[in-house]
């Protein structure tokens, strides 16, 4: 039999325990904020709001695939 996994990622709007109860890998997008870039999770709204107003740019994302 094979064995399939399946992955999302994490701007996913699904529950850890929905993801735990199908076996859904969640992995992190990445975020960049103009040279810096984080993970998903490691900022909040209020963070990427405040990179905004004090930069006047939008922060990125990259795609996981």
């Amino acid at each position: 039999m094979e064995k399939i996994v399946i992955s999302a990622e994490s701007s996913l709007d699904l529950d850890k325990a929905e993801a735990a109860k199908y076996h859904i890998h969640v992995l992190p997008y990445t975020l960049i904020f103009g040279d810096e870039s984080a993970l998903d999770g490691e900022y909040g709204a209020e963070d990427i709001f405040a990179y905004t107003k004090r930069t006047g740019q939008l922060a990125k994302t990259s795609a996981i695939n």
